[in-house]
């Protein structure tokens, strides 16, 4: 049977594709096959901002989506939604005519898309409906919804597993003591920087002054607090553009910041530092054009080490 096959190649799809983002958008491309819509679309559901948006889509005319094929279905009136999927989720799928829309619907979405009909079908997670599939315009197999019954519990599955497979690597990449971006997820940056054409890259790197000095005299409980801090002052000016690469040590960066601009938020930096009473050691690169992540990061961290030089030569005095 058409069904079965299709649900196969449906389950395959998610089951073996690494990548969730394809493996969706391939199932979307199943789905709109076996139906034969015009579009089908992934939508998520946000029920503290009363809101729909769009994930995923498939347009027949555009596998590929390269085409200009006008396509401005990116969100569905809240209110119509939920009562489209309350109607749904017993089902596991649900055909809707345009003549079942209410009129100021109808207008405002249907006949503005050229919308004659819809199936949808709820995604659920631990028993809330978290988003739809919607297939426009199908013209086959409308009355026969068993396929999307079948696979709402493999995509609800694959999605959960998603979610603590990207939970897990989020452990991965933070720091335990600071909360911010660890050594892992610096080195995925700088793998990620290899292939990229920047302009306006400035790269700060900061190393703790005096902390082993701070350990030894007040225990390691107060230089942790130390690093804490440090770590917060940075990410005030940063946000999650920073990283504990170090015991000590930490590196920030700019994108597509100007020089004056990556300079003001080092000047805030070291303004939170005095205010919080920490000696740290700075250097920084910035580069408008010729930017290269690995020398600008060997320029910071070479100008770093001048600075706590002069900062101990001072300290001897």
């Amino acid at each position: 049977m058409l069904v079965t096959s299709t649900l196969i190649e449906c389950i395959h799809e998610l089951s073996t594709n690494t990548d969730i983002h394809t493996a969706l958008n391939n199932l979307l491309k199943i789905i709109n096959q076996y139906f034969d819509g015009e579009r089908t679309y992934f939508f998520s559901i946000d029920y503290e901002l009363r809101a729909t948006s769009r994930l995923y889509k498939y347009l027949k005319d555009d596998p590929d989506g390269t085409s200009s094929v006008r396509d401005n279905l990116a969100i569905f009136p809240f209110e119509n939604v939920v009562a489209w999927l309350d109607d749904a989720t017993n089902v596991g799928g649900h055909y809707i005519s345009s003549e079942q829309i209410p009129a100021v619907v109808r207008e405002r979405v249907f006949s503005q898309q050229n919308i004659h009909g819809l199936i949808t079908m709820p995604i659920v997670q631990q028993g809330k409906v978290v988003g739809f599939i919607g297939i426009i315009n199908p013209l086959a197999h409308q009355d026969n919804v068993a396929l999307l019954s079948s696979l709402q519990v493999f995509i609800m599955a694959t999605l959960e597993d998603n979610k603590k497979k990207q939970q897990l690597q989020n452990l991965s990449y933070a720091d335990s003591l600071t909360g911010i971006y660890n050594q892992n997820k610096f080195i995925q940056l700088q793998e990620g920087y290899k292939n990229l054409q920047l302009k306006n890259l400035g790269i700060a790197y900061f190393d703790l002054n005096d902390l082993k000095e701070i350990n030894d005299r007040y225990g390691h409980e107060a230089g942790d607090t130390l690093i804490k801090q440090a770590a917060n002052n940075i990410k005030q000016l940063f946000a999650d553009n920073c990283y504990r690469i170090g015991g000590d040590e930490f590196v920030a960066i700019a994108v597509n910041v100007s020089e004056n601009d990556f300079q003001a938020k080092l000047a805030d930096v070291a303004r939170l530092m005095q205010e919080t009473n920490i000696h740290i050691a700075s250097g920084m690169s910035w580069r408008g054009e010729n930017v290269s992540f690995h020398e600008q990061l060997l320029e910071a961290d070479t100008r770093m080490y001048e600075n706590k030089k002069q900062y101990h030569i001072k300290k001897n005095d």
